[in-house]
């Protein structure tokens, strides 16, 4: 059904000799959706075509932002020559299907040896009712450029959609970009993120997703180190109640030696909501003295919360320092006392705890931008 309304919306397409046709609709046998239900995403009404739109008008005068039509009479070379790139490498139905018929976008370009002191505040007003939203934000950071991104969207005249989102990122050398993604979303939105990021010789990404989930929210983070003594950072802080759910696969690719990664997510379950990570860690063999860390904790406070957690490691190099690790707790019994001895609340003392368990990561990304979780 999903995909019949998919031809509708795009029937100049012709969408069946596409990838993402080949790929065909995941189910439980695709690992990366293993855990996941997409029941209610195969079955929803998709009546019309989502508009995402986003202001550029304050942007500072050194960053060049254009809408992608406009873009691809600058640096179409440039963008088309990144699409094939993802195209090619790209497994995943949803991001698959969102290069083939997404029809707006926007293009970032911070120049080489521009830096700009105060964080980029990007509002995405999304507006549909029962639409398939595709918002698409490619950025380009050039050598030794630094700059930071705070992703804000807006769903003021939103009414139950699929959002398919994409967020490209390539760094030049020595280039460096924070970019701070906070998405509190409406109850009736589905949410699919997919997160690509290059990184080339001595640049770095740090990357921060705070969220609370939604009826389905899932993100897909891909990251390519190519060159020497590059780094990425990915941190994410997920606070879940009722019945959302959050679902996380990340992976990062060391393709040359020197480079550093490391991945921490956090994420608290209350009421009947759940969560799962699944995570890996590629070393190829020339990627000698690699640097590589994976960590995920899960904290259950609801009687019927669920976390399910996978992180792995592929390291085909001999000479490299990594780890990677997951816990799933409750709150201990002694630390709840503490706070009642003192005249706190059982539900107030849970929220005080929930919050420092997820602190150390908000505040980090507070350091970039003014998001609160």
């Amino acid at each position: 059904m999903f995909q019949k309304q998919i031809e509708a919306l795009y029937p100049e397409k012709n969408l069946h000799h596409t990838k993402a046709w080949k790929i065909g609709f995941p189910d439980r046998k695709v690992e990366a959706y293993r855990k996941i239900s997409l029941k209610e995403i195969s079955s929803l009404d998709l009546l019309e075509k989502g508009r995402e739109v986003l202001d550029l008008s304050h942007l500072p005068r050194e960053i060049i932002a254009l809408p992608m039509s406009e873009a691809k009479k600058t640096y179409g070379l440039f963008l088309e020559n990144r699409k094939k790139e993802r195209v090619l490498k790209e497994r995943d139905f949803f991001l698959a299907l969102h290069e083939e018929v997404f029809e707006n976008g926007y293009f970032f370009y911070i120049p080489a040896n521009v830096v700009v002191e105060e964080p980029i505040s990007l509002k995405m007003n999304y507006t549909g009712k029962h639409a398939y939203f595709l918002p698409h934000i490619e950025i380009f950071a050039g050598r030794n450029a630094n700059v930071s991104f705070a992703f804000e969207p807006v769903y003021k005249e939103f009414q139950k959609g699929l959002i398919s989102q994409l967020i490209d990122i390539y760094l030049d050398k020595e280039a460096s970009v924070n970019f701070v993604d906070s998405t509190t979303l409406p109850e009736d939105a589905f949410y699919i993120q997919h997160v690509r990021a290059t990184l080339k010789r001595k640049s770095r990404l740090n990357y921060w997703s705070l969220s609370k989930g939604s009826h389905f929210f899932k993100q897909s983070f891909k990251v390519e180190l190519l060159e020497e003594e590059s780094e990425v950072c990915l941190k994410g802080a997920t606070y879940l109640e009722e019945k959302n759910v959050s679902h996380t696969e990340v992976l990062v690719e060391h393709r040359a030696p020197h480079a550093k990664s490391n991945q921490h997510f956090k994420a608290v379950m209350n009421d009947q909501s759940s969560s799962t990570f699944e995570g890996k860690i590629y070393v190829i063999p020339e990627a000698q003295k690699t640097e590589a860390y994976q960590l995920n904790n899960n904290l259950l406070l609801g009687s019927k919360s669920f976390a399910f957690s996978k992180p792995n490691l592929e390291i085909f190099a001999d000479d490299v320092k990594a780890s990677h690790g997951a816990t799933v707790s409750n709150l201990s019994e002694e630390e709840l006392f503490y706070f009642q001895a003192r005249g706190i609340s059982k539900k107030v003392a849970s929220e005080t705890l929930a919050k420092g368990f997820l602190d150390e990561i908000i505040k980090d990304a507070s350091l970039c931008s003014t998001t609160q979780m």
